[in-house]
């Protein structure tokens, strides 16, 4: 991988965890759900620069940092494994 594309990425994530942040901020329940942080995702510039696998992989980190954080109601994974 190259820096540049280290660095887009990097900077994706975090672009993406402070909207986050912030949008959770303005809900009665300080969280967001897997809806808005799409939502949040699709609107990032870089959103459709980044590969599928690379993208794939980086939402992952950020529904898990969101969701370590209480700002997730339920990160993607959870609701794979209990088929919710």
């Amino acid at each position: 991988m190259s820096i540049k594309k280290e660095h887009i990425i990097e900077s994706f994530k975090q672009d993406v965890v402070s909207d986050a942040y912030l949008y959770a901020m303005d809900m009665p329940s300080g969280k967001i759900f897997i809806s808005q942080l799409d939502g949040i995702l699709q609107e990032h510039p870089w959103y459709s620069e980044i590969e599928l696998d690379d993208l794939e992989a980086a939402v992952e980190e950020i529904e898990q940092v969101l969701y370590d954080d209480g700002k997730l109601a339920t990160p993607i994974y959870d609701r794979i494994v209990t088929g919710a």
